[in-house]
């Protein structure tokens, strides 16, 4: 009886240290959806949402929800079909996996570095509740310089007016005739540096100049309203959403910090020969609608030779030439890409790419490339990466024939046109009297160029006030009357602010359709981004149809984003 005595405890014993483990093993996390042999699981998908709501500024619903786990699960069967086809022997995938792991390693980086160091208090988030519930009128003056913003600045304390400087530096007609006004806006629709400035200021009030994304701004309060009643109830419901907002904006503007910081210290230098090759190319993928990444790099070759080895930029130790830069460039997305069309917004492509560059070796110097993390992130980059090529490889294999383009420029002819536009001639003073003497002098028979030059506030610009070629939209609430004239007539005086402008009419040209070959090239990105989209569908259709697919329809509704 002894052994059998020993036996029964042994087993009672074992079964109550496998209990104990049970009770102290962190249970699964609840699976959402299976595809193939991969799971999606409710914190992947909560991670996903979260930063869809960020960058989308939707709101949480099932539809949404749907949405954003139709879009892993397709990755999931795009990254399987891209093993399928054994893409990671290819030199164009190998590109693309090094791109990715290299922002895999950066966004590690900038999660311990800057996000884990960022704190969200009560006071920010109740101040930003309040400022959700205002809306705040300004007008601004942009500089793309430091340099020349300081110099904007000094004029308006020295008594220059928000409207004459902005008649003078906004290239823009609307923003040059309405003083730099950007009408009402709320908390979270501009730049977080320049909302936290316009949301800091009374009316009346202009703040020195603030370095947001794309330059330097001024900003000048005209107005504020705020919702007459503000309840706990309401704030209590948004508050995580609120907390959310805070925090990114937070983070946001401290990274932009630390890379400024960063790049101020590399001793960063353009070389323009270089600039603008690479520009001329840049600008027609634009057109052809050549923003593939893979694409982009493979088409290099029509950059000669020669040029393709010009240095467009120096920094620290290292020089990249113009193929070096367009190996960078082919992996931004497509939005960033497509926003490049001067040597200004190149340049601003460029530092951020460099600042990667720096941040990347900083973080490698440090050891993210080697921790767990990373390891488990560069799974992710491989997906990714697989996806990318898939996609590209459906683009290159496109074409549109000539008979195709015919067709759908027939179609759509109306689609292409150029619009009703005149050409005009703006006399600025801020007097009333002397603008209703001037326009009954110009009426007269006084020239009105040379009325111009010795009395708008725009005297010694290199127009003369001039405004080329421009559709109804650059006049704003003017553009009725200021359309209605006939060449020669003069129209005003506007009163915008403390100015008073007249516009005589120079030339008008009605709304016109555009030839055939002025549009081929749009016709043609237009014919292949729907094939492009047709074929990308069909195979989706086709790999879910063959895949061992399940959605817990349940769970999905019922995540918590707590």
């Amino acid at each position: 009886m002894q052994p059998q005595k020993f036996h029964t405890s042994f087993a009672v014993g074992l079964s109550f240290i496998v209990l104990l483990i049970s009770c102290t093993r962190t249970p699964s996390p609840k699976v959402l959806a299976t595809v193939q042999s991969h799971s999606i699981t409710e914190p992947q998908f909560v991670k996903r949402l979260i930063d869809f709501q960020l960058s989308a500024g939707v709101n949480d619903n099932l539809r949404v929800r749907r949405q954003v786990l139709d879009g892993m699960i397709n990755e999931w069967l795009l990254a399987d079909y891209a093993d399928s086809l054994k893409v990671t022997k290819e030199d164009a995938y190998k590109r693309m996996f090094a791109y990715r792991r290299k922002k895999h390693i950066l966004a590690l980086w900038k999660k311990h570095e800057i996000l884990d160091t960022i704190v969200v208090s009560e006071t920010d988030i109740r101040q930003t509740y309040l400022h959700f519930n205002e809306k705040v009128f300004a007008r601004h003056l942009f500089a793309p310089t430091r340099k020349k913003a300081d110099s904007l600045y000094q004029m308006l304390k020295q008594g220059a007016s928000f409207e004459e400087l902005a008649l003078k530096n906004f290239k823009d007609s609307r923003l040059a005739l309405n003083g730099g006004a950007l009408g009402y806006f709320r908390m979270g629709e501009m730049d977080p540096a320049f909302e936290d400035v316009a949301f800091s200021l009374s009316p009346g009030d202009i703040s020195p100049p603030v370095q947001t994304a794309n330059g330097y701004s001024i900003v000048k309060v005209e107005d504020r309203q705020r919702r007459p009643i503000i309840t706990e109830t309401e704030y209590a419901v948004k508050k995580k959403y609120i907390r959310r907002y805070v925090k990114w904006k937070k983070q946001e503007l401290a990274r932009r910090h630390y890379i400024r910081k960063r790049i101020d210290t590399a001793g960063l230098k353009f070389k323009k020969a270089g600039l603008t090759v690479l520009l001329e190319f840049i600008k027609q993928a634009n057109v052809s609608g050549d923003y593939q990444g893979n694409l982009l790099f493979a088409n290099k070759s029509d950059i000669p030779t020669e040029q393709q080895h010009l240095p467009c930029l120096q920094f620290q130790n290292q020089t990249w030439t113009v193929q070096q830069a367009l190996a960078q460039l082919s992996n931004i997305k497509e939005k960033q890409f497509k926003l490049i069309n001067d040597i200004p917004s190149l340049k601003l492509a460029l530092r951020g790419l460099v600042a990667r560059e720096l941040l990347y070796r900083e973080a490698v110097e440090k050891g993210y490339d080697k921790t767990d993390e990373a390891i488990q992130g560069f799974a992710e980059a491989a997906k990714q990466a697989k996806i990318r090529y898939v996609l590209g490889k459906i683009s290159d294999s496109l074409t549109a024939s000539e008979e195709e383009l015919t067709r759908y420029f027939t179609q759509h002819q109306k689609e292409y046109y150029y619009p009703e536009e005149v050409k005009t001639q703006v006399l600025v003073v801020k007097d009333s009297l002397l603008a209703l003497k001037l326009k009954n002098a110009a009426e007269s028979g006084a020239d009105f160029n040379r009325l111009a030059s010795r009395y708008s506030l725009l005297a010694g610009d290199p127009d003369n006030g001039i405004i080329d070629w421009s559709p109804r939209g650059k006049f704003n609430k003017f553009a009725d009357e200021i359309f209605a004239l006939r060449p020669g007539e003069i129209a005003g005086p506007f009163h915008k602010g403390n100015i008073f402008f007249l516009v005589k009419m120079l030339d008008h040209r009605a709304k016109r359709p555009k030839r055939f070959d002025e549009v081929k090239q749009e016709v043609e990105a237009n014919i292949l981004f729907l094939k492009r989209q047709k074929q990308y569908q069909a195979l989706l259709r086709r790999l879910r149809k063959q895949a061992h697919l399940s959605i817990d329809q349940d769970a999905l509704q019922k995540v918590s984003l707590k």
